[in-house]
């Protein structure tokens, strides 16, 4: 019965990520309009936006090779690997065992690596600057995020992203100063890492270039579920449970959902438009929140 119910709520979360993720995108643009006092494009355009390029052929620059077509297929599959192991309004899926927060971050940094690769496939000046520069941002991202990976580690016992949600749900959120100080430090990494580099697709289009769109809006979503589910799990149905905490948990998970895209939103109107000397200012500050977190941590525990 238990194994029903986890398989249940596996194919309830993927059908959520799939229909959510290009919505999020549509709202998420509707809002950063909104707050800069325009009107802003429907919610549904990202959708109609996939459609239109899937309906077109792929053209590839001549000096392209097969890695160009290889990766928009990868990026999207290791995001919606990656999207299907962070949990979003329920606990116990039946790919809840496999849900490492390490492999869940491997997956995430595969995903952007892909197109940066294809972006130096093409042998273009400019692909390949964007490519060095997502790949540098890809370089400061990982020490921050493996402090924080550390942190819940140790608060944790245990990497599996299950678990550490469970226990921030058993003990009512652990909001110790180190945990507090590896959310700010996550906030950062997630608000660098969900920026849209618009070079590293120059060289793409039709189902490639939807591809890349559908594996940019699968990150957004799956960023937002690993926040919530590693710091502000509320709502989620523990694991076991029946549809009743299933409705309960999935209102939570869209109002933490809407309470991120709007914070992200706000952030990216106040500083504009994240250059590459910033977001690499931005990254080092993660790094030493992500330190001071594993330190406090330790401290803690010590005089515990």
């Amino acid at each position: 019965m238990t194994l029903l119910v986890g398989l249940a709520a596996q194919l309830l979360h993927i059908a959520l990520m799939g229909a959510a993720a290009p919505m999020l995108i549509g709202v998420y643009a509707w809002m950063q309009a909104r707050l800069a006092g325009r009107v802003g494009p429907s919610p549904l355009q990202p959708w109609r936006d996939l459609i239109r390029l899937s309906h077109k052929h792929t053209v590839l620059a001549e000096s392209a090779s097969g890695a160009t077509t290889i990766a928009p297929v990868a990026s999207v599959a290791a995001t919606a690997i990656a999207a299907c192991l962070v949990p979003s309004f329920a606990l116990g899926m039946i790919l809840s065992p496999f849900a490492d927060l390490l492999l869940i971050a491997g997956l995430l940094m595969a995903a952007r690596g892909a197109p940066a690769l294809a972006a130096m496939d093409a042998g273009t000046a400019q692909g390949g600057m964007a490519a060095s520069r997502a790949m540098l941002l890809a370089c400061l991202t990982e020490p921050a995020l493996l402090l924080v990976l550390f942190v819940l580690a140790l608060l944790a016992g245990s990497l599996n992203l299950d678990l550490i949600a469970a226990m921030q749900l058993e003990n009512g959120a652990d909001w110790r100063i180190g945990v507090g100080i590896a959310l700010a430090a996550t906030l950062l990494v997630a608000l660098v890492e969900t920026m849209r580099h618009q070079a590293l697709r120059l060289d793409l289009g039709g189902r490639d270039l939807a591809l890349i769109e559908a594996a940019d809006a699968l990150r957004l979503l799956a960023w937002f579920n690993l926040i919530g589910a590693m710091f502000v799990p509320f709502g989620m149905a523990p694991a076991g449970a029946g549809p009743i905490a299933w409705v309960v948990g999935i209102i939570a998970w869209l109002a933490r959902t809407l309470l991120l895209a709007v914070a992200l939103a706000l952030a990216h109107i106040m500083h504009g438009r994240i250059r590459l000397p910033r977001a690499a200012q931005v990254l080092g500050v993660a790094v030493v929140l992500g330190l001071l977190a594993a330190i406090f941590l330790l401290a803690d525990m010590g005089t515990a």
